[in-house]
C-alpha cells in the first residue's frame, strides 16, 4: 500500500515520429485506474523540430479532459503531486524513433555470442548496421570500410563464456580498435563490452587510449544461459543519452523519469511475457501485434521465452518501398466486391503518398482493410521466418487498437486478425483499445502494481473467443453441432459447416457453457482436453466465433465465386457490405 501512496498518480508518455500520446493514471478506491488519455501530433519535424511542443499540446488537452493541472506557470511538469490535487508522482516514457541509433556488434560464434547479440538488439530500436564475427570472411579493409560507411554510434563486443575463450575475444577487440583509429575524433563510437569478465580489465586497458569503453555483465555466461538484462539496462541508459543529442526535447522528457525511457519493443516485450505468465492455459502462448504509424511490431511469448520482430511501417514512412513490396493482387484477392484494377492501384498509390487519408466510401474502406490485412500478414510471415516458427496455434492474440480506431464495427477488426494471422485451435482475440501495453511496460520498471491493476480493468478487451476448426472434409460438409447453454436456462444450437465462419451471439462478458457434438470423424482435441462435460467460456465484443474455412483459407480463383465467399463470410460476421 505504501507504493500506492508514493506513486499514486502516474503520467505515461508514448511518443514516436507521428504521435504523442499521454495516459493519466491515479488511485481510486484503493486501485489504479486509467483516468484519461490525450494525444497530439509529434513536433519532431519542421517547423518545430522539438518534441516538447507536441508534448505540451498533449498535456494541455489532458488538463482540459481531466480537470487536473499538470504544468505550472513556467511550463514545468509538476512532480510530485501537490495537496491541491495538481501534478503527478511518477512519469514513465516509452518511444518509437526507429533506427535513430546505429550499432555494430562483434561476437565469436553463431549460435552462441552472436545469437545472444541478435536477441539483445531485437529488444532495442537501434539500427543493426553490421555484425563482425570470428569467422568473418571479409578482409580487414572491408570491415574498416563498413565501419566508416555506417557511422555507428555504438560498437558492442561480446564473446567467451565465463572463464572461457579469451584470445579470440582479444583478437576481435584488436579489429575494432584498428577500425576506430581510422575514424575522425568526432565520429568515434562508444564501446560496450559484454563478454568474458575474466579479460574485462585487459579489454579496458587496450581501448583506453582510443575510445570510451563501458563494461557490463556477460550476455552469454554459459553455453546454455543468456543474461541480457544487465546489458539491456545499460544500453537503455546510453541510448537515452544519445537520443537526447539527436532528438531535441528528448532530454527534457528523460529528465522527468525515474528510470531510463524504454523503446516500444522492449516495453511491449515486458508486457508480452507478463501476459503469457498470467495465462491459465497449460503451455499457453501469446502473440502481440503493435500496428502503429511508425512501427509494426510482432512479439511472441511461450513459457517465458520472447521473440520479437520490429520493422518500419513503410505505408506511412517509406512510400516507395511500400509500393515496390506490394503486389496489388494480394490486396484485390481479399476484396469482397469487384473493383477495377486501376481503381485499386490508384487508391494504393494515393494511400502511399497521403497515408492519413480517410476512406470516403465502403469501396475505399474495404481496400483499406485489405491493405491492413496484407501488412499484418507479411510481417507475421517475416516474424515466423525469422524465428523458424512453423505453428500457428496462439492461445491469445492482442492487437493495438490505436491505428484501427477508424473501424466502428469491432467485427471488422476480428476478421482482419483471422484473415491475416489465420490461427489454429482455440484463440482469445484481445483489443488494446488505447495502445496502452508499451506504456504499462515502461511504468512496470518502477511500479509493478499499476500494470496488474490496469489489466484487471477494461483497457484491454476480449474481442472474441475463436474456435478455428481443422478438418479435411469437403466444403459444405457439416462438421459438428454446438450448443450454448445460458445461465437463464435458455440455449442455442448451431451447425458448423466446412467453409463457413459463424459468429454466435454471446455478449461481451457473458458466461456460457459450450457443448460439441461431432457430425463426422473430427479431432476433438483441437478444442481442448476433457470437453465431454462442456466448456465454460466468455463472450467478447464480437461474441464467440467458429472459423471452419480451413487453413490456409482457400480463396476461390473465379471472381464471382470468391465474391460470393466474402458475401457469406461478411454477412455471418454482421459486417455490412452496402
Amino acid at each position: 500500500m505504501s507504493e500506492l501512496v508514493e506513486l499514486a498518480s502516474v503520467l505515461g508518455i508514448k511518443i514516436d515520429i507521428h504521435t504523442t500520446k499521454l495516459f493519466l493514471f491515479d488511485v481510486v478506491d484503493g486501485k489504479f485506474h486509467l483516468l484519461a488519455t490525450s494525444e497530439a501530433d509529434t513536433s519532431y519535424k519542421p517547423p518545430y523540430n522539438d518534441i516538447r511542443e507536441g508534448f505540451f499540446k498533449a498535456v494541455d488537452n489532458l488538463q482540459q479532459i481531466s480537470g487536473r493541472m499538470l504544468i505550472d506557470d513556467d511550463m514545468n511538469v509538476i512532480v510530485p503531486s501537490q495537496t491541491d490535487g495538481s501534478g503527478i508522482d511518477q512519469v514513465a516514457f516509452t518511444y518509437g524513433f526507429l533506427d535513430q541509433i546505429s550499432i555494430i556488434t562483434a561476437g565469436l560464434l553463431e549460435g552462441v555470442s552472436i545469437s545472444s547479440l541478435t536477441n539483445l538488439i531485437n529488444s532495442t530500436h537501434m539500427k543493426h548496421s553490421d555484425q563482425i564475427s570470428l569467422n568473418d570472411p571479409r578482409k580487414i579493409d572491408e570491415i574498416l570500410s563498413s565501419v566508416i560507411n555506417h557511422r555507428p554510434d555504438l560498437i558492442l563486443l561480446s564473446g567467451g563464456t565465463e572463464n572461457g575463450a579469451n584470445k579470440s575475444v582479444l583478437r576481435m577487440m584488436e579489429i575494432i580498435l584498428f577500425c576506430i583509429k581510422h575514424l575522425p575524433k568526432e565520429r568515434i563510437p562508444e564501446l560496450i563490452y559484454a563478454g568474458n569478465s575474466s579479460i574485462a580489465a585487459k579489454i579496458q586497458e587496450m581501448s583506453s587510449p582510443f575510445a570510451k569503453l563501458s563494461i557490463t555483465e556477460n550476455i552469454r555466461p554459459t553455453l546454455e544461459d543468456e543474461n541480457l538484462t544487465p546489458a539491456l539496462t545499460f544500453i537503455n541508459e546510453l541510448s537515452s543519452q544519445i537520443m537526447a543529442k539527436k532528438i531535441p526535447g528528448f532530454e527534457y522528457l528523460f529528465s522527468l523519469t525515474r528510470s531510463a525511457p524504454l523503446p516500444y519493443n522492449q516495453a511491449n516485450g515486458i508486457m508480452t511475457k507478463f501476459l503469457n505468465k498470467l495465462s491459465n492455459e497449460n503451455n499457453g502462448n501469446i502473440l502481440v501485434i503493435d500496428l502503429s504509424k511508425e512501427i509494426i511490431l510482432m512479439a511472441g511469448s511461450n513459457n517465458g521465452s520472447l521473440q520479437q520482430n520490429t520493422v518500419e511501417n513503410s505505408l506511412f514512412n517509406n512510400p516507395e518501398r511500400f509500393i515496390s513490396e506490394t503486389n496489388i493482387r494480394d490486396i484485390s484477392n481479399w476484396l469482397p466486391k469487384n473493383k477495377e484494377k486501376d481503381f485499386i492501384n490508384d487508391y494504393v498509390w494515393g494511400k502511399s503518398i497521403r497515408p492519413y487519408t480517410i476512406p470516403n466510401d465502403k469501396d475505399e474502406l474495404f481496400i483499406e482493410i485489405s491493405i491492413i490485412k496484407n501488412l499484418i500478414r507479411k510481417n507475421y510471415q517475416q516474424f515466423n521466418n525469422k524465428f523458424g516458427n512453423s505453428f500457428d496455434y496462439w492461445n491469445q492474440i492482442v492487437i493495438n487498437g490505436d491505428y484501427l480506431s477508424k473501424f466502428e464495427n469491432p467485427n471488422d477488426i476480428a476478421l482482419i486478425l483471422l484473415d491475416a494471422i489465420q490461427p489454429k485451435g482455440v484463440t482469445n482475440l484481445f483489443l488494446d483499445q488505447h495502445g496502452i501495453l508499451p506504456v504499462l511496460g515502461s511504468i512496470a520498471v518502477d511500479n509493478q502494481i499499476l500494470p496488474i491493476q490496469i489489466l484487471e480493468g477494461s483497457s484491454i478487451s476480449l474481442l472474441a473467443k475463436v474456435f478455428s476448426i481443422q478438418s479435411k472434409a469437403k466444403i459444405g460438409t457439416p462438421l459438428l453441432k454446438v450448443r450454448l447453454e445460458f445461465k437463464d436456462g435458455t440455449y442455442l444450437e448451431e451447425q458448423i459447416v466446412k467453409g463457413t465462419i459463424t459468429k454466435l451471439p454471446v455478449m461481451a462478458g457473458q458466461i456460457v457453457k459450450l457443448f460439441f457434438e461431432p457430425l463426422i470423424n473430427i479431432n476433438m482435441n483441437q478444442f481442448g482436453k476433457n470437453i465431454d462435460k462442456g466448456l465454460i467460456i466468455q463472450g467478447g465484443i464480437s461474441g464467440v466465433i467458429f472459423d471452419a474455412r480451413g487453413r490456409p483459407i482457400p480463396l476461390q480463383k473465379n471472381n464471382a465465386e470468391r465474391f460470393d465467399q466474402f458475401q457469406k463470410w461478411y454477412k455471418s460476421m454482421d459486417i455490412d457490405l452496402a
